[in-house]
């Protein structure tokens, strides 16, 4: 419940009158209605804003109330100062209310846990030994930023512009607006791109060391990107098996390989035209090397199999591939012909 006042004119007299009003919800949103028709209030004495502030439900409310309805004036409410005691002395800045506002707000809490997840992974340590040249320190900062953006908030190069500026992370990073365009962020992508293995050699030990992330069991699969134009001096744009109904465009095929959880571990690019199954034996062996697993489980769908990809499996990896229909076939009429024992009556 609050105070609202009405003004009158009574002959050259103006008098205000007081209402007691509360807020309510309806069905179609919040609503006001009057409690209590309070008057003229400018006889009341402290008993008064006492019972007063009792009926609202908030004894404390005396000395607030009094000021609120003795400190009304003409023109603008922002004329009014917030009150104080005059024993606090020298301790209080008299406020002009209405100059409060909320300007420039900005995101915080979000882009602050992602810097702390940069700096717990050690990925800033690990840029400034990896970028070289006079943009080295704005790159690995630059990089953070993007990093920050695909954890929170992902958005295209051209987005990012118009996300970072609303956060924290100018201030955080101590890194100017106006120092970062399209192109920074491009640039910046071409100065990690040659580091690709060690970052995610990096990432694969810290996520070992900080969370414990076990990386015997791999999933594999391959999607596809086209380009508009004629992607000219791209050697690995291809016109191949287009996976977004675009065989007219240009296209580049990528291997991406996460672990049981879902977080990824690794990719590859490969040329437009690739066929699935012969990208298997190449990632697997970097993979084995990368992560030191003897025998990770592979899980692959059907178009990465073939009698080579299976002869690899079967020489150094478990694995779980989808069979082919006739196999799947064959399997369904012993299953409907034979006997079935439990699981339970094998132990």
């Amino acid at each position: 419940m609050f105070l609202r006042s009405t003004l009158f004119k009574s002959g050259d007299k103006k008098i205000r009158y007081w209402k007691l009003v509360e807020n309510y919800h309806t069905e179609r949103g919040t609503r006001q209605r009057v409690v209590a028709h309070l008057g003229s209030l400018e006889n009341f004495t402290a008993e008064d804003w006492r019972r007063l502030a009792e009926r609202l439900g908030e004894p404390d409310m005396a000395a607030a109330l009094e000021y609120r309805v003795k400190n009304v004036r003409r023109g603008r409410p922002g004329t009014r100062q917030a009150p104080y005691e005059p024993e606090d002395g020298e301790q209080v800045v008299p406020v002009c209310l209405g100059s409060i506002a909320w300007e420039n707000p900005r995101k915080f809490g979000d882009v602050y846990v992602a810097l702390r997840f940069w700096q717990r992974l050690g990925l800033g340590r690990l840029f400034s030994e990896l970028l070289t040249g006079r943009s080295a320190e704005t790159n690995g900062l630059v990089a953070a930023l993007m990093t920050a953006n695909r954890l929170i908030e992902p958005a295209s190069e051209f987005g990012m512009l118009g996300w970072w500026p609303k956060t924290a992370l100018p201030a955080l990073l101590g890194l100017p607006v106006d120092k970062v365009d399209d192109n920074r962020l491009y640039r910046c992508l071409d100065a990690m791109l040659p580091h690709k293995e060690r970052i995610e050699e990096h990432l694969a030990k810290r996520g070992r060391d900080l969370y414990d992330r076990e990386y015997v069991a791999l999933l594999y699969d391959l999607t596809s990107t086209y380009f508009e134009g004629s992607a000219e001096g791209i050697e690995k744009a291809k016109r191949g098996y287009s996976r977004d109904s675009r065989p007219d465009a240009k296209q580049v095929c990528i291997g991406v390989v996460v672990d049981w959880d879902g977080y990824p571990v690794g990719y590859e690019v490969f040329e437009g035209n690739i066929r699935d199954h012969a990208t298997v034996s190449g990632t697997l062996e970097k993979l084995k090397d990368r992560f030191g697993v003897s025998a990770p489980t592979v899980c692959m769908d059907r178009g990465m199999v073939t009698a080579e990809t299976l002869s690899l499996l079967r020489g150094g990896y478990r694995w779980i591939v989808t069979e082919s229909r006739e196999k799947a076939r064959e399997y369904a009429c012993k299953a409907d012909a034979g006997a079935w024992q439990g699981a339970g009556d094998l132990l």
